[in-house]
C-alpha cells in the first residue's frame, strides 16, 4: 500500500478523497458508524460485573457499567488481564472447596484433560464425591463466590451488647445497623471467609436462599442477543478487512483500530466464558448465636477477613497498607477490579496485563505504511504505537529488578540494625548468653532469608517497650511492626521469609511508575483514536470501493 502525506493547508492529492456520501460505494458515514457500533458492542457485551451491593440504586449500577465500558474502550487490555485472573481464581476456589469436603465438586470435563493443571484430579474428585447427597459446587459457584455472591447476615433478635463487638469485626458501626430490618447484612464473604464458614456449617441455607448452578447460569441468557450482535459486527469488520487486503484495497485506520478492539473482545469472551453475567441475587448465609459464643470460630472468620481477595488492581498499594495496619473496611460488595490471591506480592495479572498491552500496541503497527492526510499524523500514530509497546516494558522489566534490589537493601539494613540493637541490649538482658547466641546467628546469617531462624530469643519486655527501644530496627524493617501488632498468625507463618514483605521503597517506586506509565498510555491511546477519526476526512479513493462483504448482516 502506497504511503503518502500532505500538509493540512494544501489541497488533497489525486490519491486522497474527502468526505464521501452513501451511493453505490461505501460512504464515510457508513465506515464511521459501523466501527463505532462494533466498538461499543464489543466493549459493552464483555462486561461481567460483580454483584452490586443490595442497597445500590439502578442509577449506581448503570453508571458503574458505563464507567467500565469507558475503561474498556480506553484500556481494553485491563479487562482481558482481569478476565484470565478471575478464571484462575475460580479454579483455585474449586480446590479450596474440595478441601472443605462439604461439597460434591463437579468440574467441567475439559478441565480433566489439562493434566498440567489437574494431575490425577478426576480420581481424587470421584473419591471425594461418593456421597450423592452433598450439594454440588461447580465452576459457576466459584465465580459466583468470587463475585461477592454470598452475604453474611445476622438476625435482628441476636443484636445485643456482646454482639456489637462482633459487628465491629466486619468494619460496621451502630450507624450502619438499621434496627427496623428483620436482619442485618454484615458483609459479603471473601473466598477465605467462605471456606472458614463452611468448615463449621452445613452448606444448606434457608429455603429459597441457595442458587443452583442452573439458576446462576440462567442469569447470563439475557446477554445472548448482545453478544450475538457484537460477534456479527466483528465478523463483518474482520471479513471486510481481510477481503480488502486480498484485493489490495485501502483500509481505514479506524477499521484497523476497531479490529484490534474486536480481537481483544474475542479473548475477553473466552476468558469470561464461564463467568455468570448480570447476576444480582445474593445467597444469604447466617451468623448463628453459637458462632458468636465460639471464640475460635469468630477468630477464624476475623482472620480470614485479612485476605486480599478484595485487593483491587487500581488500589493495590492502598490495600496492602490498610492490611498492614490491621484495618478492616466494611465490605458490601467486591470491586470489579478485584484480584484474588495477591498475598502481598506483585500479582501475575500485572505481567499478563503488560504482555497484552504490548501485543495490542504492536497490532497498531500494521498501519505503519497506511496513507495519512498529514506528516504530523504519521508521526503521531507511529510514536503512539511505540509508547503503547514500550510503556509496559517499564513494569515488566523494571519492577522485578527494583523489587529484588529493594529486598536486598531492606534485608541488609534490617540485619545491620538488628545487630546494633542486640549489641546495645546485650548489657541489659537478664540472660546475656541468649543474646550472644542470637547475635552470633545473625552475624553468621549472610544468606539467611528467614527472620524466625535468627530471632529464636525473645526479650523480656512488653511489645510497646520493645518497639520503642529498637526503633532504628523497626525503621529499617517496617513490616516487623505488623507481626508485633497482632496480624493473624497464619500471615506471620506464611510471611516468614524476609523477601516476602514488600519494602516501603518499593511502594513509592510503584506509585510513581503506575502514575507515569498510566498517564503516558492513556495519552497514546487517545492519540491513536483521535488520529484514526481524523483520517476519515481524507483517505485513498480505494477505501470506498465496496466488496461482497456488504452482504453480511451488520449495522451501518
Amino acid at each position: 500500500m502506497a504511503s503518502g502525506a500532505v500538509n493540512g493547508s494544501e489541497t488533497l492529492p489525486n490519491d486522497l478523497v474527502g468526505w464521501q456520501g452513501n451511493s453505490d460505494r461505501r460512504g464515510t458515514l457508513e465506515i464511521l458508524f459501523s466501527c463505532l457500533v462494533t466498538i461499543l458492542a464489543c466493549t459493552w457485551s464483555v462486561q461481567h460485573l460483580n454483584l452490586p451491593a443490595r442497597k445500590d440504586t439502578w442509577l449506581q449500577r448503570g453508571l458503574r457499567k458505563i464507567w467500565w465500558t469507558l475503561i474498556t474502550i480506553l484500556f481494553p487490555e485491563l479487562l482481558l488481564a482481569l478476565g484470565w485472573a478471575e478464571f484462575r481464581a475460580a479454579l483455585r476456589s474449586m480446590d479450596t472447596m474440595y478441601e472443605c469436603t462439604k461439597f460434591r465438586i463437579v468440574r467441567p470435563d475439559w478441565l480433566y484433560y489439562l493434566r498440567w493443571i489437574f494431575p490425577k484430579r478426576r480420581d481424587k474428585d470421584e473419591e471425594n464425591n461418593h456421597e450423592a447427597k452433598k450439594p454440588e459446587w461447580t465452576l459457576a459457584h466459584s465465580y459466583y463466590a468470587n463475585m461477592g455472591g454470598y452475604l453474611l447476615c445476622m438476625e435482628k433478635a441476636q443484636y445485643a451488647g456482646p454482639t456489637r463487638q462482633v459487628i465491629g469485626m466486619f468494619g460496621l458501626s451502630d450507624e450502619d445497623i438499621d434496627i427496623s430490618q428483620r436482619y442485618f447484612e454484615l458483609c459479603v464473604l471473601t473466598p477465605d471467609q467462605l471456606t472458614q464458614y463452611f468448615r463449621s456449617h452445613d452448606p444448606s441455607p434457608r429455603p429459597g436462599d441457595w442458587l443452583s448452578r442452573e439458576e446462576i447460569e440462567d442469569k447470563g441468557k439475557s446477554s445472548l442477543f448482545t453478544k450475538t450482535f457484537a460477534v456479527t459486527q466483528l465478523l463483518y469488520i474482520l471479513f471486510s478487512v481481510l477481503v480488502r487486503w486480498s484485493r489490495h484495497l485501502a483500509v481505514s485506520q479506524l477499521e484497523l483500530l476497531t479490529l484490534a478492539f474486536g480481537i481483544c473482545g474475542v479473548f475477553n469472551y473466552l476468558a469470561r466464558w464461564f463467568k455468570p453475567k448480570d447476576v444480582e441475587a445474593h445467597t444469604r448465609l447466617w451468623l448463628q448465636g453459637i458462632d458468636m459464643d465460639d471464640e475460635k470460630r469468630m477468630k477464624q472468620l476475623h482472620e480470614a477477613a485479612f485476605d486480599l481477595s478484595t485487593a483491587t488492581l487500581t488500589s493495590i498499594i492502598k490495600t496492602l497498607r490498610r492490611l498492614e495496619n490491621g484495618k478492616i473496611e466494611k465490605r458490601l460488595r467486591i470491586p470489579n477490579d478485584s484480584i484474588t490471591g495477591v498475598q502481598r506480592k506483585v500479582p501475575n495479572v500485572l505481567y499478563i496485563l503488560c504482555i497484552c498491552t504490548m501485543l495490542m500496541g504492536g497490532f497498531h503497527l500494521i498501519a505503519w505504511d497506511f496513507t495519512f492526510p498529514t506528516v504530523v499524523e504519521i508521526y503521531l500514530w507511529r510514536a503512539s504505537c511505540f509508547v503503547l509497546i514500550g510503556v509496559p516494558l517499564v513494569p515488566l522489566i523494571g519492577v522485578p529488578i527494583w523489587r529484588a534490589f529493594a529486598w536486598k537493601k531492606t534485608r541488609d539494613q534490617f540485619r545491620a540494625s538488628a545487630i546494633r540493637a542486640l549489641q546495645k541490649h546485650q548489657t541489659q538482658a537478664s540472660d546475656s548468653g541468649q543474646v550472644q547466641e542470637a547475635l552470633k546467628k545473625l552475624i553468621q546469617a549472610e544468606e539467611s532469608t528467614t527472620w524466625r531462624a535468627i530471632f529464636t530469643w525473645k526479650p523480656p519486655h512488653t511489645v510497646d517497650e520493645f518497639e520503642a527501644e529498637q526503633r532504628s530496627m523497626l525503621k529499617a524493617f517496617p513490616q516487623l511492626k505488623v507481626v508485633m501488632k497482632g496480624i493473624p498468625l497464619e500471615y506471620v507463618e506464611v510471611a516468614d521469609r524476609i523477601d516476602f514483605w514488600t519494602p516501603e521503597d518499593f511502594h513509592s517506586v510503584s506509585e510513581i511508575t503506575l502514575v507515569v506509565t498510566g498517564t503516558l498510555y492513556c495519552i497514546a491511546r487517545l492519540i491513536t483514536i483521535a488520529v484514526a477519526l481524523g483520517t476519515l476526512r481524507a483517505m485513498p479513493d480505494s477505501t470506498y470501493t465496496a466488496t461482497w462483504t456488504n452482504v453480511i448482516p451488520n449495522v451501518t
